[in-house]
């Protein structure tokens, strides 16, 4: 167990020096499968690691992550089994291209005792869980190089009892660090954005925060904040405030980064039947409108330079060419 990190050294930061998306780039439809079963009432899924994880049984004692190739065929299940647990809460999942798996969430007994956790399955190896403290992760993501990140809050259980100030909660853990930087076996690396440069703690348990990989990029983007951050394998290389979301919060259903830097996000715009594809411009902090329309339903990760979405067709999964 943990409950500080120590904060990654030599972390360069280099401002906004950052190639932006253009808003004039051009989308073709690469090709398409349909998923073998209904995405439906779970998790939104992500594609990781050349293929799409789902979170089943999401809220149950024994809850899995199942992974489908690119013919929508599921190829595996892996139960997440936490020892004594009653009720696992699986946020977030990932998948390696050598078969690993990792998620992270929170577990409750049956005398409501809670402990959030990561989990890490690499074929030939034991489970790894990883007890991680008053820290609760809640959003997940694999760099290139094998190692995880997270995205989270280090708070205690409950305000102290002299207190009636929220904010408490997080006073004796300013200094901790929201992205926590994990090797593959789940050990800490370091960590990064200090809880103490935060607006407000609430923000931090935001569902629409997202954080995502491609490549040995990872961006982190919590709309509540208006604040992107992008960080590499050797460091961060932009934190930028002022970024505001461009549709309402609790549309905001994707993120997704290339792994040369460019940044997209899906969102609705209060109809059910239209969703917008935005590219961010790092340098005007704009999210530019790319495409509309149900076809550009939610994002789910990138494929090398591709990305890919869902569709109005909630089994159907898209694989989209960007040319800048």
């Amino acid at each position: 167990m943990f409950n500080k990190i120590k904060t990654i050294t030599g972390i360069i930061f280099l401002g906004t020096f950052l190639c932006a998306a253009s808003a004039g780039a051009s989308i073709s439809l690469l090709s398409t499968f349909r998923l073998s079963e209904d995405p439906a009432d779970k998790p939104i899924p992500a594609w990781s690691g050349g293929a799409l994880v789902m979170i089943e049984g999401f809220g149950s004692q024994i809850p899995s992550i199942d992974i489908f190739d690119n013919t929508g065929a599921r190829t595996s299940s892996t139960p997440v089994v936490i020892p004594g647990a009653s009720f696992v809460d699986l946020s977030a999942a990932v998948h390696g291209t050598d078969g690993m798996i990792a998620a992270c969430g929170t577990a409750l007994d049956n005398q409501g005792r809670r402990a959030s956790f990561i989990f890490v399955s690499a074929p030939g190896k034991p489970v790894q869980l990883v007890r991680t403290g008053q820290y609760t992760p809640y959003q997940i993501a694999l760099a290139s190089d094998g190692t995880l990140w997270t995205a989270g809050i280090d708070a205690l259980d409950r305000r102290p009892a002299n207190s009636q100030d929220p904010a408490s909660v997080i006073s004796p853990y300013l200094s901790s660090s929201v992205l926590r930087h994990f090797d593959p076996r789940g050990n800490p690396l370091g960590g990064a954005v200090a809880q103490s440069t935060i607006q407000s703690f609430a923000n931090l348990f935001g569902l629409h925060n997202q954080l995502v990989a491609s490549g040995n990029l990872i961006a982190w983007y919590c709309p509540a904040e208006g604040r992107y951050v992008q960080i590499a394998t050797h460091g961060t290389i932009a934190d930028i405030s002022g970024i505001a979301p461009p549709t309402v919060e609790a549309s905001i259903s994707g993120l997704a980064i290339t792994p040369n830097g460019s940044v997209y996000l899906t969102g609705g715009n209060g109809s059910p039947a239209v969703s917008t594809l935005y590219s961010l411009n790092k340098t005007t902090k704009i999210w530019d409108v790319l495409q509309q329309g149900r076809s550009y339903m939610r994002l789910y990760g990138t494929q090398g330079a591709n990305l890919v979405s869902g569709t109005g067709d909630r089994f159907v999964i898209q694989f989209l060419g960007l040319t800048e």
